[in-house]
């Protein structure tokens, strides 16, 4: 089964030509920007840092629907969507984070820290939790906006 972390935005012009930025899967991430690349900029972290905290109350973590027309599909970090991906993979399972650091090997604060949303994990670390519940990971690269595009 494959979940990609990125969700639906609606990008609006307000009245003082700011744009507001909406997430209609993940109704609490509400931000906005002087122009699109400063509302893009911030509707990142204000989506990942909406689906910290769903990690952190122990929330559900919503489906992402497909963008309808006008829509923009912004990515959540790729740390947080792991940790995500995580600990969804482990409620669907019924895995307790004992077990998870007994089938990785490592202490249980190691995989307490590995699952805290706001605590700097190395990929890596994730991965392999991935692969003890299952899983795989994979990364997609595509071709994005070009206004932040080097130019030679």
């Amino acid at each position: 089964m494959e979940k990609r972390y990125e969700y639906a935005a609606d990008f609006t012009p307000d009245e003082n030509g700011d744009i507001v930025v909406t997430f209609p899967d993940v109704p609490e991430a509400i931000t906005g920007g002087e122009d699109f690349a400063d509302a893009l900029a911030q509707a990142e972290d204000c989506l990942s840092e909406a689906i910290q905290s769903r990690i952190n109350d122990g929330e559900a973590i919503p489906e992402s629907s497909a963008p309808g027309v006008g829509q923009v599909l912004v990515p959540v970090e790729i740390t947080t969507a792991l940790k995500a991906a995580v600990v969804e993979r482990m409620k669907a399972q019924g895995v307790k984070q004992v077990q998870l650091a007994q089938a990785m090997r490592v202490d249980g604060r190691e995989v307490r820290r590995l699952l805290a949303p706001k605590h700097r994990t190395k990929v890596g670390a994730l991965e392999l939790a991935m692969r003890v519940l299952g899983g795989k990971v994979t990364l997609v690269v595509e071709d994005g906006e070009t206004d932040g595009a080097l130019k030679a």
